[in-house]
């Protein structure tokens, strides 16, 4: 298994861009893709996530072994609809089968929920396109519903499985602020890693995040094995066993 990496896109992956987008096997996809896909059409939807990378969509290229093998995105939708989101994605054939796109499906949706104001992910899948839908399965996407011959491609008809996927929900614990700000610590690297991320170089960084834990406006949940304390765009990941800060930063 090669190295698999998301990296956003900029104006440098032009030509991966490019490549991939007429390279791409389009049986099942969307026709709005144009084709050939021409310098012009990269610069344009390049210029256009540039305005909406982290606030209304997440936008990687994928890259395999340091080569630009595909495309993921998770776009948000708009007005009652908008605490919903569509992942959306392609990936060249020759790197098919290696468990390169269910890696990409599952960095993806962890940033988009961590980034993106959305409480669900949805995915809208032709019904052949059987390898799709197991990558979503795969990744906790559950099928909630079919729409029987709700799309039209190349003089026929095809099915359009829904799938979506949850984000986790968060419990509030009962702990209280001032436990979990006395018994808060870190180590070395840990410090280093909270004062980069919250851009603090003088001010010492447990005194900094006990602070944050003890504003009435902070927020304490748990999710798992950790600690989360939100206020405002800091937010705080600290174990909930050893109450040692993992990691602290700034939306």
């Amino acid at each position: 298994m090669g190295t698999i990496e998301l990296k956003k896109w900029s104006k440098k992956y032009k030509k991966d861009l490019m490549k991939i987008c007429n390279q791409a096997n389009r049986e099942y996809l969307a026709n709005r893709l144009p084709y050939p896909y021409k310098e012009s059409d990269a610069d344009w939807w390049l210029d256009m996530i540039s305005k909406l990378e982290g606030k209304e969509g997440i936008f990687r290229a994928i890259f395999f072994d340091n080569q630009c093998v595909g495309n993921i995105t998770i776009e948000k939708k708009s007005d009652v609809f908008s605490k919903d989101a569509e992942i959306g994605y392609l990936l060249i054939d020759e790197v098919k089968g290696k468990g390169i796109m269910s890696q990409a499906v599952k960095t993806i949706c962890e940033i988009a929920f961590d980034e993106l104001d959305i409480t669900r992910i949805s995915g809208s899948v032709f019904k052949p396109n059987i390898g799709s839908i197991k990558v979503l399965k795969k990744n906790g996407f559950v099928v909630e519903g079919t729409m029987k011959e709700a799309v039209y491609k190349n003089n026929n008809f095809y099915d359009l499985v829904i799938l979506g996927l949850r984000k986790d929900k968060k419990i509030e614990i009962t702990v209280s602020k001032k436990e979990l700000a006395k018994k808060l610590h870190t180590t070395k690297l840990g410090e280093q890693r909270c004062k980069a991320n919250l851009e603090i170089s003088d001010e010492d960084v447990i005194e900094y995040c006990k602070k944050v834990i003890l504003d009435k406006k902070s927020k304490v949940m748990q999710e798992g094995k950790n600690y989360y304390v939100q206020l405002y765009d800091v937010k705080l990941a600290i174990n909930a066993k050893s109450f040692t800060l993992i990691t602290a930063h700034r939306k």
